[in-house]
């Protein structure tokens, strides 16, 4: 049921109409105050200078605007060559240091098309995880990749025609499986795409896909960096996922911890 505010508490509502009127009548008597005193000393500078020949006059205005052009031209590009330094003024962000990947991730080899994509799979991440298989699990019942096991970012990029319609699959991937003693599994996906605008359409679609089953963090998208990443989480798993050139590269863990370590252990 919806209740009436005005039957409910007369006097409240009607006392908060008198304040806001009582103010609204306060500020038009300052500004009228302060309009007045403001006309009153510059009325004589106005006389003095409607005293002068129009033709100086307009030599002044025309100075003065011109000054002012050229110090507001000089700020403005100042503030656009500085958007791609190193460091910006007042604390402000460049943009390069707004879309820089993290983990130096575009200062990295640049993985050669055509290369077996199991040739940059590691054979142990950090101390504690070793290589398995590359070999895709399958779940006896469905006779279907496994969803739990994979993960929903890995599975639209190996399960193309049960799991997600991309526009695009890889020529060739790889997805290598490692454990530690207490069988937490890593996962580290990679891809070689036909061209880098196809890895590059390829991220954008997982981070559209992604954000309707689990989370996005932190992203670069659309060629507005030197490479585009993302972050995300879903069904447990924590994903980061980058490109190099027309190769797109996803490591997946269960912890941030062996996510960081796995993205730290690899060379593209």
């Amino acid at each position: 049921m919806k209740l009436n505010n005005r039957n409910q508490y007369p006097y409240s509502y009607n006392q908060k109409n008198a304040v806001d009127s009582s103010n609204l009548g306060i500020l038009k008597l300052i500004f009228l105050m302060i309009g007045e005193r403001a006309y009153e000393y510059l009325q004589p500078v106005i006389e003095r200078i409607q005293q002068v020949n129009p033709r100086i006059r307009a030599l002044v205005l025309v100075t003065v605007s011109s000054v002012v052009v050229l110090l507001l031209s000089m700020w403005f590009f100042t503030m656009i060559f500085n958007m791609g330094d190193e460091e910006s003024i007042s604390g402000v962000p460049s943009a390069q240091q707004v879309f820089a990947a993290p983990y130096d991730i575009d200062q990295r080899q640049m993985p050669v098309d055509g290369t077996d994509p199991n040739a940059f799979l590691p054979q142990t991440i950090g101390d504690s995880y070793a290589f398995v298989t590359t070999s895709l699990p399958i779940d006896s019942g469905t006779q279907k990749v496994n969803p739990n096991a994979v993960g929903t970012l890995n599975l639209c990029m190996v399960d193309f025609d049960n799991s997600c319609t991309m526009q695009y699959t890889p020529q060739y991937y790889t997805l290598g499986r490692y454990t530690d003693v207490n069988q937490d599994v890593v996962q580290v996906f990679v891809g070689n795409y036909w061209t880098p605008e196809t890895a590059h359409i390829t991220v954008t679609e997982l981070i559209t896909r992604l954000r309707t089953v689990g989370y996005i963090g932190n992203f670069v998208s659309g060629g507005l960096g030197a490479i585009d990443y993302f972050y995300s989480t879903s069904n447990g798993w924590y994903s980061f996922t980058w490109t190099r050139g027309a190769w797109v590269i996803s490591v997946s863990g269960r912890s941030r911890e062996a996510l960081e370590t796995a993205i730290q252990t690899l060379s593209i």
